[in-house]
C-alpha cells in the first residue's frame, strides 16, 4: 500500500499544474504528511545518513527562521537594507527599527516554499525506508509509464489547444507556452530528464537479468517482450521525445550530462560482448532513430543558436543584477520565494512586453539558476546547510554505488544520472522550485542511498522482476 500512495502522490503533484500554484501546496503538504504518518514505525534512520539527515533538518529550520518575528535591532543586524527594499516595494516610509520584523519579504511566499521542501524531504524519507524491502523496480516502471503518459498528454495538448492546459486552463502567467500540466517547458523537460535516467537505469538491469551474459543468444528482443521491457523502451523513447520537443537548451544538456555520467559509471560493469549489451545499445539507436524522424531539426537547430545571442533579458543579465541582491542581504536571504519580490528593487535592466508581466515591463521573477536562486533567498543561513546536505548525498551515493552488487546497480546508477541531469540544468533554470519535481527528485535520491533490509539484500540480485 505504501508504494501504491508514494506513487499516487508523485502523480498528483504532476496533475495540480506540477505545483505551480499555491493553492496546490497545502494539499501536497498535506499528502505528504500522512504519507510519514503511515510509515512512521517504519521509517528508517542509518548512522550512515546522519549528516545528510541532520543537514536536511537543519534547512528546513533555517527557512522558517525567515518568518519568525524578530526584534528590530536583530533584523537590522542581520537584514540591514530589508526596511529600504520592503519601503521600496510598499511604497512607504521607512519603517522603525523597534518594530518585529521576519527576515523574508514576502513571509507567504517562504512559507509555500517551506511546505514544498519539507514535502521532499518527507517522500525522500519515505521511500528510503520503503525501498528497503520492495517497491524499487516497480516504482521504476511505474515512473517510466507516469512519463509516458505525460508526454502523450503534452502532445495532444500541443496539438488541440496548445495555450491551455488540459484543454481548459489558461495558464495565468502570460504568454506561457504551457507543455502537458507544466506552465514552463523548462520544468516539464526537467521532471522528463530524471524521469527517463531512472527507466534507462532500469532498463539496462531489467535487460542485463533477462538476457544474461552469453554472446551467442540472439533471442535477446524476443525476450525482451516476453518480459515486457520493450514497455519500459517505449516509455523512455516517448520521455526523450518530450525533452526533444520541448526544446528546453537546459534540458538537452542535462540529459547529455547524464548520458556521459552513465557511460563513466557503467563502463567497468559491461561486458560489451554480451547479450545484454548489444540488446541496449540496439535499442539506444532505434530511439534516437526514431527521434530524428518526428523532432524538427531546424527548430531545434534555431533554439541552440539563439543561445549565443545576447538579448536584455538573457541570463547573464538577470545573473548580474542578482549580484548585489546578493551581496546585500548575504547573511539570511531575501526569504524562500521572495526573489521576485526583491527584483523589483534590483532590477535595473527595462524592456517593454506589451500586456506581460509588470505594468507592461518584463519582470525578472527568478534567478534562472538555481544555485543562484538560494544564495539570494537563503544567504549563509540557508546556503550553509544546503552545501553540507549535498556534499553528504555525494558521498552517501558514491558508497552506495561502489558497495552495491548485481545487476541492480544499474539502476542506482540511473537514478545518480538523473540527479545529475536536474544537478546541470539548475545552473539555467529552478526547476526544482516545482512540488512535482522536488519529490520526483527526492525520490530518486532514495533510490540512490536506500540501504537494503539484511533480509532483502540476498534476493535483490537473482529477482527477475
Amino acid at each position: 500500500m505504501l508504494s501504491a500512495l508514494l506513487f499516487a502522490l508523485l502523480a498528483a503533484s504532476l496533475a495540480v499544474f506540477g505545483g505551480t500554484y499555491r493553492w496546490s501546496t497545502a494539499p501536497l503538504f498535506i499528502a505528504a504528511l500522512t504519507l510519514t504518518a503511515l510509515a512512521w514505525r517504519r521509517l528508517h534512520f542509518p548512522r550512515e545518513l546522519r549528516r545528510l539527515d541532520l543537514a536536511l533538518g537543519a534547512t528546513a529550520v533555517a527557512i522558517a527562521l525567515q518568518i519568525v518575528p524578530l526584534p528590530g535591532a536583530i533584523h537590522s543586524a542581520l537584514s540591514p537594507h530589508a526596511a529600504r527594499v520592503s519601503a521600496s516595494v510598499q511604497l512607504s516610509a521607512i519603517g522603525r527599527d523597534n518594530l518585529w520584523r521576519p527576515l523574508s519579504l514576502d513571509p507567504l511566499a517562504t512559507v509555500h516554499a517551506l511546505a514544498t521542501f519539507v514535502s521532499a524531504v518527507l517522500v525522500f524519507w519515505v521511500a528510503r525506508t520503503h525501498f528497503r524491502q520492495e517497491g524499487v523496480r516497480r516504482m521504476c516502471r511505474n515512473i517510466a509509464l507516469l512519463g509516458a503518459v505525460l508526454v502523450i498528454v503534452a502532445v495532444a495538448q500541443r496539438a488541440t489547444s496548445p495555450l491551455l492546459i488540459y484543454g481548459f486552463w489558461a495558464p495565468h502567467d502570460f504568454g506561457a507556452k504551457p507543455m502537458g500540466p507544466f506552465v514552463n517547458r523548462n520544468n516539464f523537460a526537467g521532471w522528463l530528464i530524471m524521469a527517463c535516467s531512472l527507466a534507462a537505469g532500469y532498463f539496462i538491469a531489467h535487460a542485463r537479468i533477462h538476457l544474461g551474459s552469453d554472446p551467442r543468444d540472439h533471442r535477446g528482443w524476443r525476450t525482451l517482450a516476453e518480459s515486457k521491457g520493450l514497455i519500459t523502451l517505449a516509455a523512455i523513447g516517448l520521455m526523450l521525445l518530450g525533452v526533444a520537443a520541448s526544446l528546453s537548451r537546459s534540458a538537452i544538456v542535462g540529459f547529455a550530462a547524464a548520458a556521459v555520467s552513465g557511460w563513466l559509471f557503467g563502463r567497468t560493469r559491461s561486458d560489451l560482448r554480451s547479450s545484454a549489451t548489444r540488446v541496449v545499445v540496439a535499442a539506444i539507436g532505434a530511439v534516437v532513430l526514431g527521434l530524428m524522424v518526428v523532432v524538427d531539426p531546424e527548430q531545434l537547430a534555431s533554439r541552440v543558436e539563439s543561445t549565443w545571442r545576447a538579448t536584455p533579458t538573457d541570463r547573464l543579465t538577470i545573473w548580474a543584477e542578482t549580484m548585489p541582491m546578493v551581496r546585500d542581504f548575504w547573511p539570511a536571504g531575501v526569504g524562500a520565494g521572495a526573489y521576485s519580490l526583491g527584483m523589483l528593487v534590483y532590477q535595473q535592466t527595462k524592456v517593454a512586453m506589451a500586456h506581460l508581466q509588470v505594468g507592461g515591463w518584463a519582470h525578472f521573477n527568478q534567478a534562472h539558476s538555481h544555485y543562484l536562486q538560494v544564495l539570494s533567498e537563503g544567504g549563509v543561513l540557508v546556503t550553509l546547510p544546503v552545501v553540507v546536505a549535498l556534499a553528504s548525498l555525494v558521498i552517501a551515493a558514491r558508497r552506495s554505488l561502489r558497495e552495491q552488487v548485481g545487476e541492480a546497480v544499474w539502476i542506482r546508477i540511473g537514478a545518480a544520472c538523473g540527479l545529475i541531469a536536474i544537478a546541470t540544468q539548475s545552473i539555467w533554470e529552478t526547476s526544482l522550485r516545482m512540488p512535482a519535481n522536488a519529490m520526483l527528485c527526492a525520490t530518486l535520491a532514495a533510490v540512490v542511498i536506500y540501504q537494503r533490509h539484511p533480509a532483502s539484500a540476498a534476493r535483490e540480485t537473482t529477482s527477475r522482476r
